[in-house]
């Protein structure tokens, strides 16, 4: 009985060791391999720097050093592009599965980027505005794939470059009158317009995989299948429409001197057919005439050149018209310059 007792108790202390060992927090071993999450905020700064440094050297030596001490540069614009196909879309990805927990995370994200001055050696300083947004944009080469001698070269020099930049500066100004909010910022694709009153009324009727729409909106507009969050920080409106073939931020409709405009971003993969004819090119400023009506075919590819088919297949490739509203007051043209008459 008592070896019977000695063995039980001896069974019962290993299995309290074995269950405050599982009771332990564990860490779990992961393969050691730098993820995209992890390199691309470092490669982004590396970028910044290196076009700053590029735009400053090429207006520095313009300036004496005592100016130089007394004035700052404004940054005005700074542009990112993805060098392949696949940066461009882990950072879509890294992008959105962010957004999904913070509709503002791109913006603070590339904000934080930027520091607030960098310096050189030479004594030129360069203020980045409190309002400042970057810009992420595409080339051609941002959806090309490496070939297989190029993955070699890349093996054989180490990292490849992710990302390439190009920084806008803004002309000298005196320090003392530099205000961080006064210098206007580049962005993806929105002006910053203060609301008005009098905003502009649109009628706006579309097709999409879920039927027909018709509702009101005010310009400036942003339309798309998934609208910029940061629309309402910039004074526009947004509409959403559902579709397979139609970009995120497919268009943007603005008013400029009294006339109705409509440019196609271009960071939009997608372009748009105008009244059934004319095929948008992205980052060009089309004049609307609402006197009538405007429609826009959603789905074209930019590069091709091909008739488009699908016009019926709504579901996939929306469609949108566009006329002022009945309720918006039409202003009368303003007279041009008077002609000299003959006497």
């Amino acid at each position: 009985m008592t070896t019977a007792l000695k063995k039980l108790g001896e069974s019962m202390a290993l299995f309290n060791r074995f269950k405050r060992a599982r009771n332990k927090d564990e860490e779990i071993i992961t393969s050691n391999v730098e993820s995209f999450a992890d390199t691309i905020y470092t490669e982004l700064k590396r970028a910044t720097s290196k076009a700053i440094s590029s735009a400053v050297e090429e207006v520095e030596g313009k300036y004496l050093r005592t100016v130089l001490a007394q004035s700052v540069f404004p940054l005005e614009g700074i542009i990112y592009t993805p060098q392949d196909s696949d940066t461009t879309r882990l950072l879509d990805d890294f992008i959105r599965n962010h957004e999904g927990l913070d509709p503002l995370f791109r913006h603070r994200f590339f904000k934080s980027i930027l520091q607030s001055e960098y310096k050189t050696k030479r004594g030129a300083v360069i203020v980045v505005p409190e309002d400042f947004i970057p810009t992420m944009d595409h080339s051609e080469q941002s959806f090309q794939n490496h070939s297989a001698e190029e993955k070699f070269q890349v093996s054989l020099r180490g990292q490849r470059l992710l990302f390439s930049a190009n920084a806008i500066l803004g002309k000298p100004l005196p320090r003392r009158e530099f205000k961080g909010g006064a210098v206007s910022s580049v962005n993806t694709g929105l002006m910053k317009l203060s609301p008005k009153s009098d905003a502009i009324k649109l009628q706006l009727r579309w097709t999409d995989r879920n039927g027909q729409h018709s509702e009101q909106s005010t310009v400036p507009l942003q339309i798309g299948r998934e609208p910029d969050p940061n629309c309402a920080l910039y004074g526009f409106s947004t509409l959403t429409i559902q579709g397979t073939y139609i970009s995120r931020r497919q268009l943007n409709i603005f008013s400029m001197l009294d006339q109705i405009c409509a440019v196609v971003p271009y960071e939009a993969s997608l372009t748009c057919l105008r009244n059934n004819a004319q095929k948008m090119e992205p980052g060009r400023i089309y004049l609307l005439d609402l006197a009538t009506k405007e429609t826009f075919q959603f789905g074209v590819a930019p590069e091709t050149h091909e008739i488009f088919r699908h016009h019926n297949n709504t579901l996939e490739y929306p469609r949108l018209e566009i006329t002022r509203a009945a309720d918006h007051e039409i202003l009368p043209p303003r007279d041009g310059t008077p002609k000299p008459k003959i006497k």
